[in-house]
């Protein structure tokens, strides 16, 4: 009796797993365009900057 509660216990967690990865990853997909958008409006104008100083 104790086996087959085991097994579906089992299963239903490894559901719930692929549920959570499932929701994760387009919230890091989201985390990841948003630090690249972070990085192009922060970092970027400084490069350019730096360029242009340097070419002066």
């Amino acid at each position: 009796m104790l086996d087959p509660m085991f097994k579906a216990q089992e299963v239903s967690l490894q559901g719930i797993y692929q549920v959570y990865i499932f929701f994760l990853l387009p919230v890091l997909h989201l985390c990841l365009i948003n630090f690249a958008h972070f990085l192009a409006h922060v970092y970027l104008p400084i490069l350019i900057l730096c360029l242009i100083l340097l070419l002066l």
